[in-house]
């Protein structure tokens, strides 16, 4: 499998996944997974950070909610697009790209 296949599955699967999740059907992410990351975190203020695999864009939002730059990115062009569109919604300032992070389109030590 290469990675042109596996965004090929997560498309598949990302209307479904986005849909559920934002109807609140994710109690893991929403009560536990997120709420742990984000207490892990220090100060990110003015901080830049990415997202790896972003899928919908959740754990970009909040980050950059607490003022990180942040950059996500996902291997599925619809999570991208659904991660943009909720970004732009929301006014949260966040650059979203398609990629591999198998081969990460940023120079080194830039987050």
């Amino acid at each position: 499998m290469n990675d042109t296949e596996v965004g090929r599955f997560w498309d598949d699967n990302a209307d479904s996944w986005t849909f559920l999740a934002r109807a609140g059907c994710d109690d893991w992410r929403d009560l536990v997974n997120a709420p742990a990351f984000q207490r892990m975190l220090p100060d990110v203020n003015g901080l830049s950070g990415l997202d790896v695999g972003c899928g919908e864009g959740y754990n970009s939002r909040l980050t950059a909610a607490r003022g990180a730059r942040m950059v996500a990115f996902d291997i599925s062009r619809k999570f991208v697009r659904y991660a943009d569109e909720e970004a732009r919604r929301t006014g949260a300032v966040i650059r979203h790209l398609s990629a591999s992070a198998q081969y990460l389109p940023f120079p080194g030590a830039c987050f």
